[in-house]
């Protein structure tokens, strides 16, 4: 962490954000943003910034390298405090909106019911039958892995942080009719070995989820004019080599998953192909100018 700042809202409610440094594979700084609330008022905080504690005349504000903030509270024993916490990669101000959008009339046990609920539909669109409990445990914990690799970093309404240019742009996805972003964007490390697996169990079982990744692929396209192999927080990667997005794209398309822009994703992948194109990019070519 290059620089974090974060600051109490009112008695039960802290936000804040962090600069996460650049990386081998990823050229750019990022931002991360959140919004916490907690269910009862705290009675005080504490500030440290580089591994000390600090006493200033602004204790419910702390900011620099290392910095944080924690709350303090009275507790009997067996009390319990809950907290909400939303992320966003745009702004506080988008992590607030998160909160509400998507947990602000939810407790604890509603939030972990509908969790469940929703595991078990993704899960149960696969029907095993025979082998031991021992083996289909196996199975759906397998299953379970292969859906890990989502992470949304598109915020509730649709806005995300494009790093593919000099400087960092807030853009939108489109809407639908009733108002909410037609998909998410993912960030994913890269398709490494997915044609044997991936392309083929969610083009079958998840093709919502290649959807909203080919839409993903083609945004960066139509953003930074590179379909990415692995992208990261906004950032190409150019991550090992080759042109792993080509048979994920192919694979949907021949699937008849086709809610994205097929013919920006066949532009995107040709030019690809060619000089100037992410085959033509080394794999860490990053490395040599990013921080270790």
């Amino acid at each position: 962490t290059l620089y974090s700042e974060v600051w109490v809202v009112d008695s039960h409610t802290i936000a804040g954000w962090q600069i996460s440094a650049a990386t081998g594979r990823r050229p750019k700084d990022v931002p991360v943003f959140f919004f916490a609330e907690l269910d009862r008022d705290f009675e005080g905080v504490v500030c440290w910034s580089e591994g000390k504690i600090v006493r200033n005349s602004h204790p419910e504000r702390i900011s620099g390298k290392d910095a944080g903030l924690a709350v303090r509270f009275k507790t009997v024993e067996g009390e319990q405090i809950t907290m909400k916490v939303a992320i966003s990669f745009t702004s506080v101000e988008n992590a607030r909106a998160n909160l509400l959008a998507e947990a602000s009339d939810k407790d604890f046990d509603l939030v972990a019911s509908e969790a469940a609920c929703q595991w078990n539909e993704m899960l149960g669109r696969i029907d095993v039958t025979g082998g031991t409990h021992e083996q289909q445990v196996k199975f759906y914990t397998d299953l379970w892995h292969s859906l890990l690799g989502r992470h949304i970093v598109s915020d509730a309404d649709g806005q995300y942080m494009d790093m593919t240019g000099d400087f960092p742009v807030i853009r939108r996805i489109p809407c639908g009719p009733d108002g909410h972003p037609l998909y998410a964007h993912h960030n994913f490390d890269a398709w490494w070995g997915s044609h044997w697996s991936l392309d083929i169990l969610w083009g079958l079982v998840y093709p919502e989820i290649v959807d909203e990744f080919c839409n993903t692929m083609v945004d960066y396209y139509h953003n930074g004019g590179l379909i990415p192999r692995g992208p990261s927080a906004g950032n190409y990667t150019f991550v090992m080599i080759g042109d792993t997005a080509a048979p994920f794209i192919v694979s949907a398309f021949n699937k008849g998953i086709r809610g994205f822009d097929t013919l920006s994703a066949y532009e995107g992948l040709r030019k690809n192909a060619f000089k100037g194109g992410i085959r033509d990019h080394a794999g860490y070519e990053h490395g040599k100018d990013a921080h270790s």
